[in-house]
């Protein structure tokens, strides 16, 4: 009689280790997928890959990334990009500040579209291209063509405001020309097709991003993919005194 008690007790033994075994891979693929989970969020705010940083000293702990809103991750990069623009004006200096896309890179994931901080985005340059309304030149309508970096350093959902000194320019004879405007806001400023007067309403008319290098492709948002988000494109009135 004591045999099959001894084998039920070998049995029992067994079904013990298995259960712990179990329960050891149970908790490790809970680990590994809070691990996971861990990696992409930060208190409920995903994150997307942030590419290479300029030195191996550069690189930012992931709650410095935490300011990036969730909807920014679901969002067409002309949606991201008109969610957040604005215009401003301030002592003769007219501030354009656009919403900062996200752009799928080669891995299949999100990137920054322009540089954050201390680490590279796909593209380091933009393109801005307003047309003036009212007058035209030979029927061409005027142009306003600005090439600025494309960097975010404060926040995340945005680029840093790109600065054009309306005021400066509407004192010169309105005529084709460009403008180089150095600084820590340095810009490039060209126009075209201007009548014999400055138009008084401009209008956002195409947003392009390119590398100086030219080693990427640039990406263009035109004036149709931005009404495609928003009912009315950017625009700003400035009268020449």
């Amino acid at each position: 009689m004591s045999a099959p008690f001894k084998n039920k007790t070998a049995i029992s033994d067994n079904m013990v280790v298995m259960n712990r075994s179990y329960a050891f891979l149970i908790f490790c693929a809970g680990l590994c997928l809070g691990a996971w989970v861990s990696v992409r969020s930060w208190d409920g705010t995903l994150f997307v890959y942030v590419g290479e940083p300029r030195s191996p000293a550069a690189v930012r702990s992931l709650v410095e990334y935490s300011t990036l809103s969730h909807d920014a991750l679901t969002r067409s990069a002309q949606a991201q990009l008109m969610s957040n623009a604005v215009i401003y004006k301030d002592s003769g200096m007219l501030g354009v500040q656009l919403g900062h896309p996200l752009i799928y890179g080669a891995n299949g994931a999100k990137q920054f579209g322009c540089q954050v901080q201390d680490l590279s985005g796909v593209y380091d340059h933009m393109q801005l291209i307003f047309v003036g309304t009212g007058v035209t030149s030979a029927g061409e309508p005027p142009r306003m063509i600005v090439n600025a970096r494309c960097r975010s350093e404060h926040d995340l959902n945005q680029l840093e405001t790109v600065w054009i000194p309306m005021q400066n320019i509407m004192t010169s004879k309105p005529t084709d020309q460009e403008f180089d405007f150095p600084g820590e806001n340095l810009i490039h400023l060209k126009l075209e097709s201007i009548p014999d007067q400055w138009p008084e309403n401009w209008v956002l008319w195409s947003v392009s991003f390119y590398r100086d290098d030219a080693s990427n492709e640039q990406m263009i948002l035109d004036s149709e993919k931005m009404r495609q988000v928003s009912d009315k494109l950017l625009s700003f009135d400035w009268k020449a005194e």
